[in-house]
């Protein structure tokens, strides 16, 4: 009897080591599944990323562009163009890179009273930043708009003035980031537009 029992026991004992085994096991192999389809799943987005990337690449264009053109005739700013270009980039996107010689006061007052389409999310004045944010986007065309790159060759002076001031105004759709050389009385601005 003894013997009996201890052969239950035994059979109960490996019955539940069986079983355990086998969940950890389905439970190995979910955690396996998972992980392959978190995977795909990342790399299927990488490669419609690139692929969406390659697309607006190809059809991106770009042509010269002006102060007046964007904002109209100033003439109480008195401003003296220099160089500017307009990138379209698709599905809506423009950004417009300009330089010109204007007067700092003049030219800020003027770009945090321009008209908006939302108020609510729209800068009520312009806020004094730093370089970052203009060679963030400056990067962002190297990285992916090499060949617009060399047409920006006037606008990458902005890198070599080490006492520029800078400048945000978000007035929707648009947003402005300005670079001030004093000495020269240069403005390097950006402009950046989002059209629905």
């Amino acid at each position: 009897m003894a013997k009996r029992m201890m052969v239950k026991w035994m059979t109960l004992l490996m019955l539940v080591i069986v079983l355990t085994s086998c969940q950890r096991a389905k439970d190995k192999g979910r955690e396996m599944l998972e992980a392959s389809i978190a995977k795909a799943k990342k790399k299927g987005s990488a490669a419609l990323q690139s692929g969406a990337e390659a697309v607006a690449g190809k059809l991106t264009t770009t042509q010269t562009f002006s102060f007046q053109a964007c904002f109209g005739k100033r003439d109480s700013l008195h401003i003296q163009e220099i160089d500017g270009l307009l990138i379209d980039i698709p599905p809506g996107f423009y950004q417009r890179f300009l330089t010109y010689k204007a007067d700092q006061d003049t030219l800020l007052k003027f770009i945090e009273t321009l008209p908006t389409q939302r108020l609510s999310i729209s800068d009520k004045s312009y806020v004094k930043t730093d370089s970052s944010e203009m060679n963030k986007h400056l990067v962002y065309i190297e990285a992916k708009f090499p060949a617009v790159r060399n047409k920006l060759d006037f606008f990458y002076k902005v890198r070599q003035g080490n006492r520029l001031a800078y400048y945000r105004c978000n007035r929707f759709p648009f947003s402005h980031l300005l670079a001030f050389d004093k000495a020269t009385e240069t403005v390097y601005h950006f402009s950046e537009e989002y059209r629905d």
